[in-house]
């Protein structure tokens, strides 16, 4: 309760007080947020609506509409858990057809989960692939059940369960094609044609995975020095979900990559977005302590880059006063641009964040910043050892003690 109580944004901004609704990003009232509210408090209720004597979990929709597969194979496998496709159950139940049974094997109902798992020709398919599976008929109720339990049964990282989750949608895809092709024209499906197919898909799936992660494209992504007379503030923020703890890191940089500055200060937030918001707020107050007029504000929160820049940008109702701020701050330099960067060019303000997470206490670094932090700077270029002008550190030593960071001594070790 006490960290829920000063993890509320309280801002010096004066703006009129405005009805927000919390179950839409906007903070405004739609139908639909409105809809999918009622339909959550039923359900939580145990109020079932007429028709809907199962409920598929949300966790299954947020995997299918993340895979990364053409939008026709994810719509499918919508419709599939949906028990939205033409199987012979589903048309014997509307009284289209004669009978349910699967017109291939001749033995059983034809519902979703026999023409895509159970069908005897089927098994061919997912055991000759690289998952190397035997369906089991008696785990199997439902497509979304069945699913799950398969994600949640596949150890490894989360690139495995990505080829995974992916291979699954693809055969799927190959079967359901297969059985609609021996329908309409006759004959028998052909396992080991179904098997090449869903093969080449996922091989070129693989491929173009690997081809956005190659090392040419992440060395791109390194920090990048600003234009000449002008300073680079990197911001992030780092948050804990069960302490509602936080940590705002900011490395300030000049054209050349000298080391200008930096900190790290500890707070409470409500939410991640809060943290790097936060984050923002204490990179321009650090940077108009120290009088910088032109600078280049950067992080990698592209939504809250983007709303900065431009101001419809919808954005959480829980940062608004935040982000009134940094505005206002933003006033008192000459000029300010907002920059979005990749995790790997803002690695350095994400390890000061990380730092000050992990104590409870405010820290700033004069002319050199700690040895956690110098591995980071010397990898995005920073001249070694770190270095600011004599007349700078002057010049941070003696701003007042009204700063947002109480200045410490040029001591080496970090454990201040």
């Amino acid at each position: 309760m006490v960290q829920q109580i000063l993890a509320i944004p309280l801002r010096s901004c004066h703006e009129e007080d405005r009805l927000i609704w919390p179950w839409e990003k906007n903070g405004e009232y739609s139908v639909r947020s409105g809809y999918h509210w009622l339909e959550n408090r039923e359900c939580s209720e145990g109020i079932i609506p007429a028709g809907s004597s199962h409920l598929v979990d949300k966790g299954t929709w947020s995997s299918i509409w993340n895979l990364k597969v053409v939008p026709k194979v994810k719509i499918f496998l919508w419709r599939a858990i949906s028990n939205a496709l033409a199987t012979k159950w589903n048309l014997w139940k509307r009284h289209l057809t004669r009978d349910p049974i699967c017109g291939t094997c001749g033995e059983f109902a034809e519902t979703i989960e026999h023409a895509l798992l159970l069908c005897p020709w089927t098994h061919g398919v997912w055991f000759g692939s690289h998952l190397g599976y035997r369906p089991n008929p008696r785990l199997i109720t439902t497509l979304d059940s069945w699913l799950n339990n398969i994600m949640n049964t596949i150890s490894g990282n989360k690139y495995i369960r990505w080829d995974a989750m992916n291979s699954i949608a693809l055969i799927c895809w190959e079967i359901w094609k297969e059985r609609c092709y021996v329908q309409f024209h006759g004959g028998n499906p052909n396992p080991i044609s179904v098997l090449r197919c869903a093969s080449s898909l996922i091989a070129e799936l693989a491929s173009c995975h690997l081809s956005n992660t190659s090392d040419h494209v992440e060395f791109s992504h390194r920090w990048r020095p600003p234009e000449t007379g002008r300073f680079k503030v990197n911001v992030d923020g780092a948050w804990k979900k069960d302490s509602l703890q936080a940590g705002a890191g900011v490395i300030i940089r000049n054209h050349l990559g000298h080391f200008m500055g930096g900190g790290a200060t500890f707070l409470y937030c409500s939410s991640p977005g809060e943290a790097k918001a936060e984050a923002v707020l204490t990179g321009l107050r650090l940077a108009n302590d120290l009088h910088l007029s032109n600078i280049t504000l950067e992080g990698d929160s592209k939504d809250i880059i983007d709303s900065l820049c431009k101001k419809n940008h919808t954005v959480s109702w829980k940062i608004f006063p935040i982000l009134e701020e940094i505005r206002r701050r933003a006033q008192a330099f000459s000029s300010v641009h907002w920059s979005w960067a990749p995790r790997a060019a803002n690695e350095a303000a994400h390890a000061a964040a990380a730092l000050a997470n992990s104590r409870v206490k405010t820290i700033c670094w004069v002319s050199q910043p700690p040895p956690s932090l110098v591995g980071i700077l010397t990898m995005d270029g920073l001249p070694d050892p770190p270095q600011v002008s004599t007349s700078f550190a002057h010049h941070l030593s003696s701003l007042s003690g009204a700063s947002v960071f109480p200045l410490l001594d040029n001591r080496p070790s970090e454990d201040w």
